[in-house]
Formats: structure tokens, C-alpha cells, sequence
């Protein structure tokens, strides 16, 4: 509602998101319903196999949702979509997979100007700031989250940066469409708005 966004919920319950035949039929009919161009969402490693589990149904949809052969099941399906969209993975919680090993990014986007809104959004999610608080003694997470951001944005000279990847494999598009939309906001870890040489 902050956003004045439209939410989507395709009834997969925490813990048991799977990479099987319904949930795969379920985000390949959320994609073809909107044919979007960006899809942004978790990174493939992380420290909840919900989170890279979600990563691989949707890194798996995104190409699915464009093939006329794939049938979701839907009562009024949506058609394929018209291309590949943009992937890009969001940072895994702290930066670091699993064994603790720092995912590097390949670049940043500067939040700081729209730090207040997330905060307000975050704030908004009762249910999971109660469960925190049970489950892991935190109830801090708004104050994780900006303390995350300034630390991704000294790693680029900001206040507050985001950091990504760009899912670049076989038949996805390869140019970094958000560099181009976000001139101003993209960082590199050099610190300025264009990436570094190779």
C-alpha cells in the first residue's frame, strides 16, 4: 500500500517452498500474467533454503514462462510471455552464504534516498518482527536492515546501497538494464557510476 503496488501470492507456506511441478505452474502463470521485464528476487545462496529455493523456481520460471509448450493449469491461463525478462538476485541477509563466505557483488544500487520508505514498509510487517523476536531474540530488524545498508553503501561511498547480481546465463539478456534506468543510483565498487575495467 506504501508503494501503491498490487500483491501477488501464489500460497506456497514458509518452509515449504518446493521446486516441484505446482509451485513451478504457479510462478510461470504469475509471470505470464504480468510479462514483466525486471524480475527481481532472492539469492540463490543464502541462509534459508526457502530463500534459495524461491531463487531457483524463479530463475526456472522466468525462462519457463515463454514457452507456448508449458501448461500452468490455470482455469484462464495467461500466454507465454513475449521474451526473457531482466533476473537479477538480491543480497543474501549479511552478505554471505551459507558457510559464511562473502558473496561479491557485481554492483550497488545508492538507497539512500528512499531509506525512509523501506524502514516505514518493514515496519508494516508485524508478523514477522514478532516472530523474530521469539525465534531469534532480535527485535532489531528494521535497524539490521539499515545497519546492512550503510554497510554495503561505505563499500561504494554512500550512506545506504542495495547490492546486486544480474543473472547473465545462456538466453537471458545481457545488458544491465538497471544500470541504464538507474544512471544516477548505480555504484561500482570503485565507488563510481560506471563499472571498473576487466
Amino acid at each position: 500500500a506504501i508503494l501503491g503496488a498490487t500483491y501477488d501470492c501464489i500460497d506456497c507456506r514458509d518452509l515449504f517452498i518446493l521446486y516441484d511441478a505446482p509451485t513451478i505452474r504457479r510462478v510461470v502463470e504469475l509471470i505470464r500474467r504480468y510479462d514483466p521485464f525486471i524480475v527481481i528476487t532472492h539469492s540463490p545462496q543464502d541462509y534459508m533454503l526457502d530463500h534459495e529455493l524461491t531463487s531457483t523456481v524463479v530463475r526456472n520460471s522466468t525462462f519457463g514462462a515463454g514457452v507456448p509448450n508449458v501448461r500452468t493449469a490455470d482455469p484462464d491461463p495467461a500466454r507465454p510471455t513475449s521474451t526473457i525478462p531482466y533476473l537479477y538476485y538480491a543480497d543474501p541477509i549479511g552478505g554471505k552464504d551459507i558457510f559464511g563466505c562473502k558473496i561479491k557483488p557485481q554492483f550497488y544500487v545508492d538507497v539512500t534516498a528512499t531509506i525512509e520508505v523501506k524502514e516505514e514498509m518493514l515496519k508494516c510487517h508485524a508478523s514477522q518482527r514478532q516472530w523474530m523476536l521469539k525465534h531469534h531474540g532480535v527485535d532489531e530488524y528494521v535497524r539490521f536492515m539499515k545497519e546492512w545498508s550503510a554497510e554495503r553503501g561505505k563499500e561504494v561511498g554512500v550512506p545506504f546501497a542495495e547490492a546486486f547480481r544480474q543473472h547473465i546465463g545462456h538466453a537471458y539478456p545481457q545488458e544491465n538494464i538497471l544500470a541504464t534506468i538507474l544512471t544516477e543510483e548505480i555504484k561500482w565498487m570503485s565507488g563510481g557510476i560506471t563499472p571498473p575495467p576487466s
